[in-house]
């Protein structure tokens, strides 16, 4: 790997009991746990799959990357010239790297099949991939994610009375002890009545439907004709999705039209941007403690709520990820 900006991993980053940690911390951390591995893993999977793509005669269009960069600054609000300057500058990129992010991203969701092998049997060269490491780090997210898993970790260790200068693997122990003593019954009976409506789990069949006309017409097929969305879908040259959704998966209107209607009811349409979306629901599951995907679901967010707090009472922020 060639060496990320010094000035970057030099910045302090937050600070707990006195003792000040800063990015460069966040990196090893994230050779500690194995991710920054898996990153550059990551990266040669795109480089090699870029590379497949070309020899294959379909390189990557120009048009189609500026539009996944594009769709990064829409996500991360930095539309404005100035905004999307001053990211770049503060982690030390340029836009080309972010561009050249976008391609690897692409390039591996459409050779994703192929790539082990590729990968394995011809790697790329390792200098391509140590100059790709530094802007994927940053681009994927992953390094900001490390920042805020290192300061919870250094939070809850806090709690149980473990200092910040102790070696990584005693922080991650302590950190998991906070964790078991913050997992009481009365807290995960609260934690459940609080989300109990966002677990709800519904069996349903969706149609999603473009055109306008076509979604009124399908609404009255529906209450006047009785016609099933199966059905419907035959009729206007569309697929129906049979899915089991969790409330809080689903789009905030879906969502709401979802948790208010009984099994055998069909809900729609309801518009999400150009869509109009209908949702036949054959069943509903309120969740309970006795369902395993139910217990893991409270456990991670009663370790979630935990670690919150050990952070907003111990945590001092020089910047924020």
């Amino acid at each position: 790997m060639s060496p990320p900006p010094r000035a970057v991993l030099e910045r302090p980053l937050f600070s707990i009991a006195g003792r000040i940690f800063r990015w460069q911390d966040v990196l090893d951390a994230g050779r500690h746990w194995g991710s920054l591995a898996a990153l550059e893993r990551q990266a040669a999977e795109g480089i090699a799959a870029l590379d497949l793509a070309a020899t294959a005669g379909h390189p990557l269009g120009g048009a189609e990357i500026e539009a996944k960069a594009d769709d990064f600054r829409h996500e991360h609000k930095l539309l404005a010239a100035e905004e999307m300057e001053a990211w770049l500058a503060r982690w030390e990129l340029e836009y080309d790297d972010l561009l050249a992010y976008g391609g690897r991203a692409l390039a591996r969701g459409r050779l994703d099949g192929r790539l082990e092998a590729s990968v394995a049997s011809s790697p790329p060269d390792p200098g391509r991939v140590a100059d790709a490491l530094w802007p994927e780090t940053v681009c994927s997210g992953e390094l900001a994610e490390w920042a805020w898993k290192l300061a919870g970790q250094l939070a809850s260790a806090n709690a149980v009375g473990v200092s910040p200068g102790s070696e990584l693997a005693e922080v991650e122990e302590a950190s998991k002890e906070r964790s078991r003593r913050s997992m009481t019954r009365e807290v995960t009976a609260k934690v459940l009545q609080a989300r109990r409506s966002d677990w709800v789990e519904v069996d349903c069949t969706l149609l999603e439907l473009r055109d306008e006309g076509m979604a009124r017409e399908a609404a009255l097929s529906v209450a006047d004709q009785g016609m099933s969305l199966p059905e419907i879908a035959l009729r206007a040259g569309a697929q129906v999705d049979e899915r089991t959704l969790a409330i809080e998966e689903a789009e905030p209107k879906l969502a709401q039209a979802l948790l208010g209607a009984s099994a055998g009811e069909v809900i729609g349409p309801v518009t999400l941007g150009d869509r109009f979306v209908f949702a036949a629901v054959r069943s509903k599951r309120i969740p309970t403690l006795d369902d395993p995907l139910v217990q893991t679901r409270v456990q991670e967010e009663v370790r979630r709520r935990a670690t919150d707090t050990d952070i907003g009472e111990r945590i001092w922020w020089h910047e924020r990820p």
